[in-house]
């Protein structure tokens, strides 16, 4: 069964067609229900533009170049996670960056989410078979840097509440499929603030100092002229910080869009 975004997080400019769209990488089989309030406004769009252009390579981080894992986190962590894991053959060889990624991402592949069927490569897939152009507001490298930011023993400790705590990716998963699907932004700022405990380092390098950089594209295009439709990541739309916030701050007036 299709996904329903039946409230999503959504937000226009007001008096202009700038929209914003908070996404999820992943997705399922079946796809999204999206609204024809967020496809109009996308297909009618002068520019589109994403995180990353989701069509692009993206490298594997799942591996590490040298050393081993339980060289880097050490013995008694690494015995916790390999019985997390499974005891995969390939654990030495494996990222603590890897690992995060794919403790956090299991419960939405236990759903049968994929990476190939979320919102940004639904979207983009959309226009490209419209024949229209889709745009990036950064490139792979730089989120890749971003993503990788966490010093060793950020990562670590991180690593740690998620062992100790063996159902928390997965109500972190549920918190942020019920949010997409209600609009629940207070929920999305949650969150957010549970990611910069859990990581301060990295989650300033992945929200805060990329929404900087992003807002000199959204700015340059709002003064442009032109309609423009961005999608990121929901967590950069949240209550209290974000995209929206920092627009506000900047005396845009901006709404939700009704469903």
């Amino acid at each position: 069964m299709p996904f329903d975004l039946r409230n999503p997080i959504h937000w226009r400019i007001r008096g202009r067609a700038v929209s914003f769209l908070g996404s999820i990488h992943f997705g399922p089989a079946d796809g999204f229900l999206i609204p024809l309030s967020v496809t109009d406004a996308f297909d009618a769009a002068d520019d589109r533009f994403f995180e990353v252009d989701p069509a692009s390579p993206f490298p594997n981080l799942k591996y590490r170049s040298s050393s081993s894992l339980q060289d880097e986190i050490g013995a008694e962590r690494a015995a916790l996670l390999r019985q997390r894991l499974g005891n995969p053959t390939d654990f030495d060889r494996l990222s603590i960056l890897g690992v995060l990624g794919q403790l956090a991402v299991q419960p939405y592949r236990e759903r049968g989410f994929q990476p190939s069927a979320g919102i940004d490569h639904v979207l983009s897939a959309r226009a490209r078979k419209a024949g229209k152009t889709v745009s990036a507001l950064e490139t792979v490298d730089a989120q890749i840097r971003a993503f990788s930011a966490g010093p060793l023993g950020e990562l670590c400790r991180a690593l740690d509440v998620l062992l100790a705590n063996p159902d928390l990716a997965s109500r972190m998963a549920n918190n942020l499929l019920y949010a997409l699907q209600t609009g629940n932004v207070t929920v999305i700022q949650e969150l957010r603030d549970f990611t910069r405990t859990l990581r301060p380092i990295q989650a300033r390098a992945l929200l805060d100092e990329r929404e900087e950089r992003w807002l000199r594209t959204i700015v340059a295009t709002i003064e442009s002229g032109r309609s423009a439709f961005f999608v990121v990541g929901a967590l950069h739309l949240a209550e209290h910080e974000g995209i929206i916030v920092r627009l506000q701050q900047a005396s845009c007036e901006i709404d939700r869009v009704p469903a």
